[in-house]
């Protein structure tokens, strides 16, 4: 039986879109299965949630330790929104140069053979000559490549705030001054070149690693899908090359451009060495933080949607026929409201993703160059999620002396401690002591 009975069962029933459109028994079929499939899907998502349980603890640390950094700065909670701003707007001027480009075709009548009659000038076409194709080509691909480019630069800004924000020593407060505006000038000044050929290569290369990159994790023994690992045994020479020459033109390229200051190719070769070189938590962790960011989105869409949904259906404003604010097709303004829900809370998880890795990334560099100084900058929260550990200074003398002799080796303890670490902090440049950044 149904959980709604009489007069809030026929309630339902007369402001539910689905039997003001079809018959009763299609309707409530409809219903029941809808409910049959949320119901399975409810008990999957929660199988799938029990058996991922550690990967999504550490999911929701890496989202800790990037909230912590965030809201230490809150001026990065308002880059996504100035992102947004700018990219509609230079989509709305691309938009307008594109119809002016398509403006110089010539207009060519259609003609249509009705009953032995030839009938034109009822549809027209576009007509392009070979040169005005090849400007549309370059117009579009100039276009998405500046689309690119503001990604690209939006990255960077972020990454060089969150290592202003690392190399701020504890307690760090609220951080450096006017991170944003700093990064941003870096940027534009500095590095536009280098961001701007990312932008294009990883413009370029995007199908590449979607579909290589898959399946170069199919490759090997622990594969647990045999077609998948089937087809990647079958392209492994694709696969061999992809990894060797393609895989490391990623987005950590951009943080160790903050860091060093290294060209675009230079900058990935190096972030995809070091990652491989550190290995251990941090290299398991760079990237966890997608998993609950891609949830977070789709559950803030859902809830967001059916919100819309039975805010129409069940209000009479919306819902009766009569009403000067009726909505027709309420299942499209709940797929139009999901999907601006989906694209505000992508901003900000986008924005969570990077800056966990890049907190991930510019730790594990630390704790290279200067492994003792990671106490000094680290947030506890990535110290105790990667197990970070100081290492023990060789040589040091434990035993209590008194007197002169104890004197003395106070003395030569102190001398020898104070050398040991500004040795350790001269192995990184003075660039790199403040994370690249001025």
């Amino acid at each position: 039986g149904s959980v709604l009975r009489g007069g809030a069962l026929e309630g339902w029933e007369a402001r539910n879109c689905l039997f003001r459109e079809m018959d009763q028994a299609a309707a409530r079929g409809i219903s029941v299965a809808v409910g049959i499939l949320s119901f399975v899907l409810g008990l999957a998502l929660l199988i799938c949630a029990c058996a991922a349980q550690e990967q999504i603890l550490t999911a929701l640390d890496c989202v800790e330790a990037a909230c912590e950094c965030i809201f230490s700065m809150p001026s990065l909670l308002v880059q996504p929104l100035l992102e947004g701003i700018w990219r509609i707007c230079m989509a709305a001027v691309l938009i307008s140069g594109f119809t002016s480009l398509l403006s110089t075709a010539t207009m060519k009548a259609n003609y249509l053979d009705i009953k032995g009659e030839r009938v034109g000038g009822l549809t027209w076409s576009l007509s392009f000559s070979d040169e005005q194709r090849a400007m549309v080509a370059y117009f579009v691909l100039g276009g998405i490549w500046l689309l690119e480019l503001s990604g690209a630069l939006s990255q960077f800004v972020l990454s060089y705030s969150v290592v202003l924000w690392y190399y701020t020593p504890k307690p760090k407060g609220l951080g450096p001054n006017s991170p944003l505006i700093r990064g941003f000038v870096v940027g534009v000044i500095f590095h536009l070149g280098t961001l701007a050929l990312g932008a294009l290569l990883t413009c370029l290369l995007r199908p590449a690693h979607v579909l290589f990159g898959s399946l170069a994790q199919q490759v090997g023994p622990e594969s647990k899908n045999p077609l998948c690992g089937a087809i990647a045994k079958c392209l492994s020479c694709c696969i061999e090359r992809y990894q060797k020459y393609l895989q490391h033109l990623s987005g950590h390229a951009y943080i160790d451009v903050c860091i060093s200051s290294a060209s675009f190719c230079t900058a990935a070769q190096n972030s995809a060495d070091f990652l491989a070189h550190e290995g251990g938590k941090v290299s398991a962790l760079s990237g966890a933080c997608f998993v609950a960011c891609f949830a977070g989105v789709l559950g803030i869409a859902a809830f967001v949607g059916l919100l819309c949904y039975y805010c129409l259906v069940l209000s009479w404003r919306w819902a009766a026929d009569d009403s000067p604010h009726y909505v027709a097709n309420v299942h499209f303004v709940s797929l139009v409201t999901a999907g601006l829900a989906a694209s505000v809370a992508g901003c900000f998880a986008i924005l969570v993703n990077h800056a966990a890795d890049t907190l991930l990334y510019v730790f594990a560099w630390n704790k290279q160059h200067a492994h003792n100084t990671v106490q000094k900058y680290a947030p506890d929260s990535v110290a105790e999620m990667t197990e970070y550990r100081p290492l023990s200074k060789a040589g040091t003398i434990t035993n209590k002396q008194s007197g002169v002799l104890g004197a003395f080796s106070s003395m030569f303890q102190s001398n020898w401690k104070k050398g040991s670490e500004e040795e350790e902090y001269a192995g990184v440049s003075p660039e790199h002591q403040h994370g690249g950044v001025q």
